[in-house]
């Protein structure tokens, strides 16, 4: 379990009103309820992910400057949407169990400054998010009204709007009027909306933060320089030394496996996270007769799912991975790849 200290400054400076009951910031000169005057000082590790202190201060940063608006990218499994929820729970002095995590966010969505949104392939317009004029002419709510009203009515509380794998579809598209307000203000909506509405949708200047999170395969969407020259992008990886030291037994044994292997695959922009580790511990089991067999077949279902590319992006990483893996099929396997990727210039072996 992982209970905050009182003593951690959240936000990075300090600038921090604790109360039990209602969570409330200070808002500085600029507007916003942050500031970057010092350097952020951040846990090496979270409930979710055990994240780099590095991935911490670039994401404490991150949402104090520009747009305030940051993209989390990473291999899956790193944590990336709890990172936010984790600075947010800090921010307004909550802390429990790692048991007890979901019950955090359900306090912070409770306060109405927390709201994570599932993004959908379908989505082609702001509407699934702000609301608009449906087939039959009636008005159809949008997943973040109030969430942005709440914001506009309680400008002294920061606001954590979590968009979970934004790029499932174009977010040039959904978040056109966010990207423009962000840099502007004014509404969400245009004229015909707010007359159908009966309102407008003001953007909450400063105390509002977009934090998106995004995987990369096939079934995601590039994002646009447009996108990435108006965001922060922060790379969330598992920190694997500080799992090793504070796991047990089998878990030691796996995190420090997967810790070397991780650092094979970073070249590639690929890894492993700790949700790989728990996996892999529950197919192997406790340490005893065959627990080095299974843990490898359970690490090569994890690994070959992620080999596919070109020769340029994974001959290097397969020639490291090779120099961590003992003698075995998982090794004999990565040893057939690398000479079909430096044939074909291609593989893809989660086919």
């Amino acid at each position: 379990s992982f209970i905050y200290p009182q003593d951690w400054p959240f936000p990075p400076q300090g600038e921090l009103v604790h109360s039990e009951n209602v969570g409330a910031l200070s808002v500085n000169s600029t507007g916003s309820c942050f500031s970057a005057s010092k350097p952020a000082k951040w846990p090496e590790q979270s409930l979710e992910g055990w994240h780099r202190p590095e991935c911490w201060d670039q994401f404490s940063r991150s949402l104090s400057a520009g747009n305030r608006f940051v993209i989390l990218t990473g291999p899956p499994g790193t944590g990336k949407t709890w990172l936010p929820i984790l600075y947010a729970a800090a921010s307004y002095g909550l802390s429990r169990p790692e048991r007890e995590k979901a019950r955090m966010r359900e306090d912070l969505e409770a306060r109405g400054v927390l709201q994570v949104v599932r993004c959908r392939p379908n989505w082609t317009s702001p509407r699934p998010l702000v609301g608009g004029l449906a087939f039959d002419g009636k008005w159809s709510p949008g997943l973040v009204e109030k969430f942005i009203h709440h914001a506009c009515n309680n400008r002294d509380q920061e606001h954590f709007l979590v968009l979970d794998e934004m790029n499932l579809s174009h977010p040039e598209h959904y978040l056109s009027d966010f990207i423009s307000a962000m840099e502007t203000g004014g509404s969400l909506r245009d004229e015909k909306d707010k007359e159908a509405d009966g309102r407008s949708l003001e953007w909450p200047v400063g105390n509002l933060v977009i934090i998106g999170t995004v995987n990369t395969d096939e079934t995601t969407q590039m994002l646009s320089p447009r996108l990435k020259s108006r965001a922060w992008v922060v790379e969330v990886r598992t920190d694997w030394e500080e799992v090793a030291d504070l796991e047990q037994g089998a878990g030691k044994r796996v995190a420090r496996q997967l810790g070397a292997l991780d650092e094979a695959l970073k070249a590639a922009g690929l890894g492993f996270g700790i949700r790989d580790l728990h996996h892999v511990l529950e197919y192997a089991g406790e340490k005893g007769d065959g627990f080095e067999s299974r843990m490898w077949e359970a690490i090569g279902q994890k690994l070959l799912p992620k080999l596919r590319g070109t020769k340029d992006k994974l001959e290097g990483p397969l020639v490291a991975l090779i120099a961590e893996l003992p003698a075995g099929k998982l090794r004999d396997e990565i040893e057939i790849l690398k000479e079909r990727v430096r044939r074909d210039e291609y593989i893809n072996a989660s086919c």
